[in-house]
């Protein structure tokens, strides 16, 4: 509701073509898009996009903000070949813009990247997603966390391509990087540990797998409850 009424008041203020409006409109469909409200989502993202392509042309990075929030919304509603298109576009405006080594482009990729790994095209997916990796280490360094976020992305479509070892090492070189960031017990290790665990019991290391597993249920438990969603994903395995 809060989110609603700035819209009203900015709508009112400066107009329902102003690029206030369409950041409005932006605040509004994230928060739709954490409530699970995606078509809703999807709408607001649409009117700030029409109205900042009707501002700013087809070409900037202000675009290109708002289609990796479409992309986002389109690929939560299970529509991979929509989400395809407008990812390409983002990474397609930011590249002329920025150039093809800046974090945003790196973002874009990692966005595609995924996209295109829902889509089964895994050795695009893996070239996006190395790419990716590649800028970020060089912009943030090796042990970034930025670079554990891209190791995480690229694990999944390493594992899938029959490239067990060079996921585990990815999920391993993850891990690392974020225990030594965050602390042992923070929730962007659930994922990385359950991500690890799936790879070990892939390759046949079952009491490495189990250890991750229940590493990373504990976390969720103590972060999320054990009925969240996370909690669930993890007991799954």
């Amino acid at each position: 509701a809060t989110f609603d009424r700035a819209l009203d008041i900015v709508t009112s203020t400066y107009g329902p073509g102003h690029p206030e409006t369409a950041t409005a409109l932006s605040n509004l469909g994230r928060v739709r898009g954490e409530l699970g409200d995606l078509s809703s989502a999807r709408e607001a993202f649409e009117r700030a996009l029409s109205i900042v392509t009707a501002v700013y042309g087809n070409r900037h990075p202000t675009v290109s903000a708002v289609l990796d929030d479409l992309g986002r919304v389109l690929r939560q509603l299970g529509q991979p070949s929509e989400a395809r298109a407008i990812h390409e576009r983002a990474l397609a405006i930011d590249e002329e813009f920025y150039g093809p080594e800046h974090p945003n482009v790196a973002f874009d990729l990692k966005a595609l990247g995924t996209v295109l790994r829902d889509l089964g095209l895994l050795p695009e997916a893996e070239s996006h997603l190395t790419r990716a990796l590649a800028i970020t280490e060089r912009i943030y360094g090796a042990d970034h966390p930025e670079v554990a976020d891209a190791l995480n992305d690229l694990g999944p479509v390493l594992q899938e391509t029959g490239d067990v070892e060079g996921a585990s090492a990815s999920f391993e070189r993850a891990l690392a990087i974020t225990e030594a960031a965050y602390g042992p017990e923070h929730p962007e290790l659930a994922e990385v540990l359950n991500n690890l665990g799936q790879v070990k019991r892939q390759i046949g290391d079952l009491d490495a797998a189990k250890a991750y597993f229940q590493r990373a249920l504990a976390i969720a438990e103590r972060i999320y409850g054990a009925e969240h969603s996370v909690t669930a994903g993890v007991l799954g395995n």
